[in-house]
Parts: structure tokens; C-alpha cells; sequence
């Protein structure tokens, strides 16, 4: 790299800590967390769930920043594993050094630590050293996770990222150490993948520059409806599974942020969904289901039967659009298949309207009221009244992280709920353990927020 990447990116991580922690924390590495936010981007986690990976501190074995993904999810301990459903396993690993560089014993310390976490029978008692309690939460968390679903033999994928700020190389006996590393995950699971990446100043300048597109190329199937308000239309399948994907090949989970369902990759739909997709015979499959409602700043006329969308959020149809990638991602795409699906495309760049769609398009099931509550008037008085006192409301997931606001003034709906329980209710244990639980509707309503 040239030394003016280097200058480059010690200014950028001087400008993103001067706006994201202002008032520098005194738990938090800060440069760990630039590092983490940097190579997650593409999973879209909130400032809380990216803080939760991050258990850096003494007796950390090495490791930073530990997160298990799956189908692109990340995994917490309310994340319900369904084994009988297609299943991708993704670990990262991190070890940041700012102010050092490459050392193979460093790398040594990956090798004790993934032997310790990828042996799913391996008690704490026995773990070749003693590790902070953060870490030995997050080791158990996967443990108890993918021992749901390791009898299905899902894909692992095993990423190790060693970064350092300096315009280093990592000699030889670095090379072996990680060699040593991707061998003890093969011992323990001979089908998985590790990869072990070691990032410099110059490739940590490069992640920090690239980013996903704003605007994305949809196709529609034949010529669609134009209307003031957007456009209706068939998409083939293969095609939305194209518009669905990053470069990278994983699912844009951007696209979803104005989404209030989640994914409930278990219910009855979304089997019938699963069902249709592998079936394959008629009735097409845009006849058995209700479409997908796009939201978008700009709809572009584009090359024939395209359309360049601008920031488009899946706003209706998170299920179906999951469902489709979990199925052309485990089976290749091939251009024979001309099944369809009915897209509407919105151009909406007014937040009144936006939300207006947004609660309308997912009122049609039954489901809890709480989850449409982001988007009540309440929502937006209080993200209105969080601003007199210079707080952020983070009713939009990710909305104002991505803007650079302070992550001490960014405050979730979920943290929002949690200090309700803790405050009003008096049950702290459960705001920490199981504040989800309260968004279960007037079915239990012992514990739902009202």
C-alpha cells in the first residue's frame, strides 16, 4: 500500500470516532469496534448486536470479537434453530492489534481457542485455558446452537481475521501457525471451510472503502404497469434471486431494515413457501402467493424490462424473499426456470408514507400488534422528543448508525423496552434474559407491552 492509503485511513478512523463516540468509552476499544463494524457490514447489525460480539479484555484467548451467523442471521440466544430446514453456519473470528504487527504467537492463540470451541463436547473444566465470562457465554452459545442442528451436517464456514493498523506482512511462521489454525476446525468437522485472513493497514483501508451499492438492477418478466406511484409487474424467480443478493453472494439484509415481521422460518407460510418453490408443478407460483411490496427513493427506467431501483426495502414479502434465497442458494439458478413472481415497486421518500405502506401491506395475517408498534405515532413522538435531549431513536433499525450518530445516543426499540421492564415493571432478569418475550401479543398478556 502507499503511505497515503495509510494517512487515509488514520483519518478516517479519527473522523468515525470523533462522531460515533465523542465521549470516548472506557469499556470499549474503539478500534476493535471500527475493525468489527467494518467487516460486518454486510449482515446490517445494529449497534447492540454488534456490541455483543465484542469480547475483547483479559483472558480473551486471542479472540476480540466472536459471532455466529445463520442463513445470514445473526444467532442469539433467542434465535430459534429449525434442523429440519436448509441450514448455512458462518463463524467470524477477530483479533485486532492498532499498534502492532504480526505475530505467530498471536495466531497460536487461535489454535487453543478454536480447539476448545469447535469441540462441542468439551466442558469449561477442560478448556486448555481460563477465559473471560463473555467469551465462555459466546463459546456455549454456539455450542448449544449448532448442536440443534449439527445432526443435519449443515455448511460451516469458519472466518479468522487478524488485523493490525500497520503496513505489515505476516512472515512464514505466521503462515504456519494459521495453517495449524484451518486444520484443528477440519479435525473437528471435516466438511467445514475455515479460511484464516490476515488484514494490514492497506487491506483494512480497502474494506473500509467498499460499499454495496445504493441502487440495484431489477428485470421484469414481460412489460410491467407504470403508474404515478410505481410500477406492478412479474419478475421471474431467478431473477428476484439475483436482485436479492450482494456481490458477495450473501442475502442484502439492507434490503429488509423498513421490515417490522422478522422471519419465521417455522410457521405453516412459509413451509407451504418452501413446499411450492421445490415443488415446481403448476399452479405458477405467483397464483399462491401475495407478492413482494418494494419501497424505493427512485425508480429508473433502465436497459429493456429493467428498472435501476434506488435504496429498496422489502416492505411486504420478507418471508417469501428469504424463502427464495434459501432455495436458488442450495440449488444453482438456471435460466430455464420461468416461474414468477408479482413485484410492486413504490417510490416513497416521504416517512409518513413510508410507514403508512409499511403497517397496511403487513396487516393482512394474523399477528401481533406489537410488531407493527415501530411504526405507531407514538414511535415517532418519541423519537421526536429522544431529539430535545439529544438522543436518537432508533425506531428504523440501523437509520441513524448509518448517518454517524454518537453510538452512546443511538437508543434501540428493544433497549427502550428493556429499561421499561427494568423501571416500571421491576424485572430486571427478564429485560436482560428474554425482553422479546413482552412483544407476544394479547395472547399472553401477563407479558405483553401495552
Amino acid at each position: 500500500m502507499s503511505k497515503n492509503d495509510e494517512v487515509a485511513l488514520e483519518a478516517n478512523f479519527k473522523g468515525w470516532r470523533e462522531k460515533r463516540f465523542p465521549v470516548p468509552p472506557k469499556d470499549l476499544n474503539m478500534f476493535e469496534y471500527y475493525c468489527t463494524e467494518q467487516f460486518l457490514r454486510a449482515y446490517d447489525l445494529s449497534d447492540g448486536q454488534l456490541k455483543s460480539g465484542l469480547v475483547g479484555g483479559g483472558k480473551d484467548g486471542g479472540v476480540d470479537s466472536l459471532y455466529m451467523f445463520v442463513n445470514g442471521e445473526l444467532v442469539d440466544a433467542e434465535t430459534e434453530l429449525d434442523p429440519k430446514t436448509p441450514n448455512t453456519v458462518k463463524i467470524l473470528v477477530m483479533q485486532v492489534k492498532e499498534g502492532e504487527g504480526f505475530s505467530p504467537v498471536a495466531v497460536d492463540k487461535f489454535y487453543w481457542f478454536a480447539d476448545d470451541l469447535f469441540d462441542l463436547t468439551r466442558k469449561k473444566a477442560d478448556y486448555h485455558q481460563t477465559y473471560r465470562l463473555e467469551l465462555v457465554t459466546a463459546m456455549r452459545l454456539f455450542k448449544d446452537k449448532y448442536g440443534i442442528i449439527v445432526g443435519e451436517n449443515p455448511p460451516l464456514s469458519v472466518q479468522f481475521y487478524y488485523v493490525t493498523k500497520k503496513d505489515v506482512q505476516p512472515n512464514g511462521d505466521c503462515g504456519k501457525s494459521a495453517n495449524k489454525v484451518e486444520a484443528v476446525v477440519k479435525k473437528h468437522f471435516n466438511h467445514a471451510q475455515p479460511e484464516f485472513h490476515f488484514v494490514n493497514a492497506g487491506k483494512l483501508w480497502a474494506q473500509v472503502q467498499a460499499r454495496p451499492p445504493k441502487k440495484k438492477p431489477l428485470k421484469w418478466a414481460a412489460q410491467s404497469l407504470s403508474t404515478p406511484e410505481g410500477q406492478i409487474g412479474l419478475v421471474r424467480l431467478v431473477d428476484y434471486y439475483d436482485f436479492l443478493i450482494e456481490p458477495s453472494g450473501q442475502l442484502a439484509e439492507r434490503f429488509f431494515d423498513s421490515n417490522v415481521r422478522g422471519y419465521w422460518k417455522s410457521t405453516s407460510v412459509n413451509k407451504r413457501i418452501a413446499g411450492s418453490l421445490k415443488d415446481g408443478s403448476p399452479p405458477e407460483f405467483w397464483l399462491l402467493n401475495n407478492g413482494i411490496t418494494i419501497l424505493a427513493e427512485k425508480i429508473e427506467t433502465g436497459e429493456h424490462l429493467q428498472v435501476e431501483v434506488t435504496d429498496p426495502q422489502i416492505v411486504n414479502g420478507l418471508q417469501t424473499s428469504r424463502e427464495i434465497y434459501t432455495y436458488f442458494r442450495g440449488t444453482s439458478p438456471t435460466a430455464s426456470d420461468g416461474r414468477r413472481l408479482l413485484v410492486r415497486l413504490i417510490k416513497a421518500t416521504d416517512t409518513g408514507l413510508r410507514d403508512s405502506v409499511i403497517r397496511s401491506t403487513n396487516s393482512q395475517n394474523v399477528m401481533p400488534e406489537e410488531a407493527l408498534r415501530a411504526t405507531d405515532e407514538i414511535h415517532r413522538q418519541i423519537e421526536t422528543l429522544f431529539h430535545r435531549f439529544g438522543l436518537f431513536y432508533d425506531r428504523r433499525k440501523g437509520y441513524y448508525r448509518d448517518q454517524g450518530k454518537p453510538v452512546s445516543q443511538i437508543v434501540s426499540v428493544v433497549e427502550l423496552a428493556q429499561a421499561m421492564l427494568s423501571i416500571v415493571l421491576k424485572r430486571p432478569d427478564e429485560a436482560r434474559g428474554r425482553p422479546r418475550d413482552y412483544y407476544s401479543g394479547p395472547q399472553n398478556s401477563d407479558h405483553a407491552l401495552s
